[in-house]
């Protein structure tokens, strides 16, 4: 062997000279794919936001259709929000139950927020609203996504019912007590579900229509009244059996 006067090389002894080695980390051996493999990843950081995007605007349309409405018969729904009225603003609660989706019962109470010049103390009502669209749409398969879309629509629901209104005795006729007045209420509604699927949080708004009447001798004669009510509620699924049971008769 010839040795070298560059440092660190070593010759055959037939060869004078030759190339000096590189002087390497033997833990550093470069892969020859990695750059490959790093274009590959920057262009599926690139396409990520535009893969999420196209995945939310995606109708979302289930098999059936249904979202898992079909999964129970009654649907109880509880939520809680704010009304603003000409008697004035208030709190309110709402208990609901629909069967199959189409029809069923609600009672709603309002607390007066006390405001200066609010004649309204509290309120309740109560009554049946029908959803119409829910089952004639599923039956003429009209359920095409977005699944959001498609419970908004179902969820439309035109109510009647009775309310009784507590009043601020400053609005009373005899000013030294609470009064109350009486009458009918019709309204209409819908619901924005925020996932999905059946059982899941919403987003409600309904639109109503007062009339009433002096329930006792002190209480003033009330105009009719418009009411907006805004809510955030959640409703469930309940598989009571209800159908099956009335399968058993036939």
């Amino acid at each position: 062997m010839f040795y070298s006067p560059v440092a660190g090389t070593s010759c055959p002894s037939t060869m004078p000279t030759c190339a000096p080695h590189r002087l390497e980390d033997p833990h550093r051996l470069e892969d020859p794919d990695a750059g490959g493999h790093r274009r590959h990843r920057r262009r599926l950081y690139a396409w990520l936001p535009a893969a999420l995007v196209l995945c939310l605007a995606t109708p979302c349309r289930a098999s059936d259709g249904a979202y898992g409405r079909l999964d129970g018969d009654l649907t109880v729904a509880v939520h809680a929000g704010a009304t603003i009225a000409s008697v004035g603003a208030s709190v309110c609660g709402r208990l609901a139950t629909t069967y199959l989706q189409s029809g069923g019962l609600y009672l709603q109470y309002n607390e007066g927020l006390g405001f200066e010049g609010q004649s309204l103390a509290r309120s309740m009502a109560g009554g049946f609203e029908i959803r119409p669209f829910f089952l004639g749409r599923l039956v003429n398969d009209l359920q095409q996504g977005p699944a959001i879309l498609d419970l908004f629509v179902d969820s439309l629901a035109i109510g009647m019912g009775i309310h009784r209104s507590w009043h601020n005795p400053r609005f009373c006729v005899s000013g030294d007590g609470a009064c109350a007045t009486i009458g009918m209420e019709v309204s209409l509604g819908a619901q924005l579900s925020l996932l999905p699927q059946a059982n899941s949080m919403f987003i409600a708004l309904y639109a109503a229509y007062r009339w009433s009447q002096p329930s006792d001798s002190s209480a003033a004669p009330s105009p009719p009244q418009a009411l907006l009510t805004l809510t955030l509620g959640y409703q469930h699924l309940l598989g009571l059996g209800l159908v099956d049971a009335a399968d058993g008769f036939d």
